[in-house]
């Protein structure tokens, strides 16, 4: 997780973040040797880090930034679901609607296994399924409940069911209803079940994935963001370079 600055303009910003919250685990140790079961390395456990994930990384950074901000996601009834609040709490977001849910969907956890320095394996514990009748009524009576208090709405989709649709064009709907702007950070390759949002911001494989062109220098990603702000009938387009 990237912690930022505080910055003044944001204190009167409050944000209505929407998605996938996934608790990010970080096993950290050492290789010395060859297992004699298999021909795997053996991680020697040093530490355990969590961090928030997903949603809750968004959420967090907004906080960061000094704004308010509401989070609304999917929860398990487990140890998982409960240290995401823990961590929630400990970054002084305490108005979220993390409901959790008695019909088998685990807190979403990636964890990431580190050795000198590198990530060596990643193991992701998850259920990327659609949102049941029951969990989208309780998403979005959370939703409709603070959306008149926001400023903004973040859809935040790391395709685990939360903001997939149909739950997010119901959330882009109600959001432009209240003649609130909404901003998508995207895991669809097809950005019209995003319709009606204002921005959207994908890395630079979402955003060749969605427009079936070939990635590479500034001129292609201007090219290919161009080509999604007149298809998509957005506002703006705002494209992340991974590594670079």
């Amino acid at each position: 997780m990237i912690v930022l600055d505080t910055l003044p303009c944001f204190a009167a910003a409050r944000v209505l973040v929407v998605g996938d919250t996934i608790l990010d685990r970080y096993v950290i140790g050492r290789i010395e040797r060859i297992s004699r079961e298999a021909p795997v390395p053996v991680l020697l456990h040093e530490t355990t880090q969590e961090m928030l994930g997903g949603a809750g990384n968004v959420a967090a950074n907004i906080a960061s930034l000094g704004g308010q901000v509401d989070l609304i996601g999917l929860l398990g009834e487990d140890a998982d679901g409960a240290r995401v609040r823990a961590l929630l709490a400990k970054r002084g977001i305490a108005d979220t609607a993390l409901l959790s849910n008695r019909e088998g969907r685990s807190t979403s956890v990636n964890t990431r296994f580190l050795a000198q320095g590198q990530q060596v394996l990643r193991h992701d514990w998850e259920v990327a399924a659609l949102v049941s009748e029951v969990e989208r009524d309780a998403l979005l009576d959370a939703y409709e409940t603070r959306l008149a208090a926001a400023d903004v709405v973040v859809l935040s989709d790391y395709g685990k069911g939360a903001a997939k649709p149909p739950m997010s064009a119901a959330i882009i709907e109600r959001a432009r209803a209240a003649g609130k702007r909404v901003v998508v950070d995207p895991r669809d390759t097809d950005f019209s079940v995003y319709a009606g949002a204002n921005a959207i911001t994908p890395n630079r494989q979402e955003l060749a994935a969605a427009t079936g062109l070939v990635i590479g220098d500034d001129a292609s990603i201007e090219a290919a963001g161009a080509h999604l702000i007149a298809s998509c009938g957005l506002e703006a387009l705002i494209a992340t370079r991974s590594e670079d």
